[in-house]
């Protein structure tokens, strides 16, 4: 072989040596390493509030695989007391849901949000969720309304596992906890009470009595030091009022709906919102709901966004 051929190849064979070693080295020090899933660095803190919701979402799921057995075997009364049960549930939370993922409370409890890149535009007024069930429970009993209330039920399912997949991601602090709230006991003496989402059923009354029950058990998560028990107690009370004064008339076209909110439930707002203060004097806002969901990317959009962003991460 010529001389400076040979000196070539032995230089190639060299480099190609170095290069192998250098493989080899990086594999034998990062042999050990398991890097941590991304998904896991983003988690936030577990407040008891977090952990509660966590709680009732998988209690709704449930309640929801029951109300879907009973559409299913045909049963119409084991089907309306599934579905008022799961509907106990649904507004036990509806405050939380609402307030991190108004387009999930949409796909269950009203017409869809328009501006959610994941889903396609409906029409005004379109009924979704439970909306399509009460039809079918309450009002028109025929085949192709009890196969649309099957459908949507098992919508419903996915939407809220969609959402649980991604509460993790959700810091539920006590100033969140209480803006929902002050945004939820509004919901129920402007629309709740007016029967704006339970048109069909005639629960209205006794379902705005659970929404604001599940506002008063969830003060109980409240962890600030500032927030004296006396105070407390005195929120739950007026919320406990308002519900009982709700559960005692439940004949919803005789309710008095001007003398409940003069007594019952403008009282109960102003003590969700005096405890709101002396937590954080600051204005409530909901573009400070937006802030913290642009903390938790996913979170707050939908609940078809949200689940695929938490896969996209893992």
């Amino acid at each position: 072989m010529h001389p400076t051929r040979a000196y070539a190849t032995h230089h190639l064979r060299v480099h190609a040596g170095l290069v192998l070693l250098l493989i080899i080295a990086v594999a034998l020090l990062t042999s050990g390493r398991r890097p941590e899933p991304a998904s896991r660095s983003r988690d936030a803190a577990a407040t008891p509030m977090r952990t509660a919701l966590d709680r009732r979402l998988d209690s709704l799921d449930r309640r929801l695989h029951v109300l879907a057995s009973a559409l299913a075997t045909e049963r119409p009364e084991a089907a309306r007391s599934a579905f008022r049960t799961a509907r106990e549930h649904f507004k036990k939370l509806e405050f939380l849901l609402a307030y991190y993922a108004p387009a999930a409370a949409g796909q269950l409890n009203g017409p869809v949000e328009s501006d959610d890149p994941e889903l396609p535009a409906g029409p005004l007024g379109q009924r979704s969720g439970f909306a399509r069930v009460e039809h079918a429970l309450f009002a028109d009993d025929s085949l192709n309304s009890r196969t649309v209330a099957n459908t949507a039920t098992h919508d419903m399912i996915r939407v809220v596992r969609a959402f649980r997949e991604s509460t993790h991601l959700l810091y539920v602090s006590d100033t969140a906890l209480l803006d929902a709230a002050r945004l939820e006991v509004a919901r129920v003496i402007t629309m709740g009470i007016a029967g704006y989402d339970s048109d069909q059923s005639s629960d209205a009354l006794l379902e705005s009595a659970a929404a604001l029950e599940g506002i008063g058990a969830a003060l109980a998560n409240l962890q600030s030091p500032r927030l004296e028990m006396s105070q407390r107690m005195q929120t739950v009370n007026a919320l406990v009022a308002a519900a009982r004064a709700l559960r005692a008339r439940p004949s919803f076209d005789g309710f008095d709906r001007f003398g409940f909110i003069v007594r019952r439930g403008i009282p109960a707002a102003r003590a969700v919102a005096a405890l709101r203060r002396t937590l954080d004097s600051r204005p409530a806002a909901v573009g400070d709901r937006d802030a913290r969901a642009s903390e938790c990317p996913g979170v707050g959009r939908g609940a078809a966004a949200r689940g695929a962003a938490v896969r996209r991460r893992q």
